[in-house]
């Protein structure tokens, strides 16, 4: 079923005003990322003769577009953790299409789909020769490093 009107309400955290939805999604603007990358060789599964990129490594060049996402909307450690605040990952789905080889380069390109309270779902693509090679879905939650409790986003990111 379709929703295609829906309620919101606003919340305050004090400082800002935010849309909230019926179903607790915070509505803001993220601007999406988008890095080259290339392929390290030390990345590169040697035990094979495709000498295709190990999937273990998959993580680490999606967590570079992840960095870059979080430093151009102003959710990077520079910024949150003079507030004690962290940006983590809690989960995270990898979907491996087609292999990477050495000395190929690749697109990440990295976009928030929805924040809901304190946690906030990224999509990624990995792209060579214009087309997706593996996908991610990761959620990452924001963490008051004192209390060690996830808080809602900060009201930095409001503005």
């Amino acid at each position: 079923m379709k929703m295609t009107n829906y309620q919101t309400q606003i919340i305050t955290d004090g400082k800002n005003d935010t849309e909230l939805d019926l179903f607790g999604e915070i509505q803001m603007a993220f601007k999406d990322s988008s890095i080259i990358c290339n392929i390290d060789m030390s990345d590169i599964d040697h035990y094979n003769h495709h000498r295709h990129l190990n999937n273990a490594a998959y993580p680490r060049y999606f967590e570079k577009g992840r960095d870059d996402l979080a430093t151009i909307n102003g959710l990077d450690k520079e910024t949150l953790l003079p507030g004690d605040i962290a940006f983590l990952v809690k989960n995270a789905y990898y979907d491996y299409i087609t292999p990477v080889l050495e000395n190929q380069e690749v697109e990440i390109r990295s976009r928030v789909v929805s924040v809901k309270r304190a946690r906030v779902f990224l999509e990624q693509e990995m792209i060579y020769d214009g087309k997706a090679v593996s996908k991610c879905a990761a959620e990452y939650f924001f963490m008051d490093l004192k209390r060690e409790r996830p808080i809602r986003p900060p009201s930095s990111v409001f503005q």
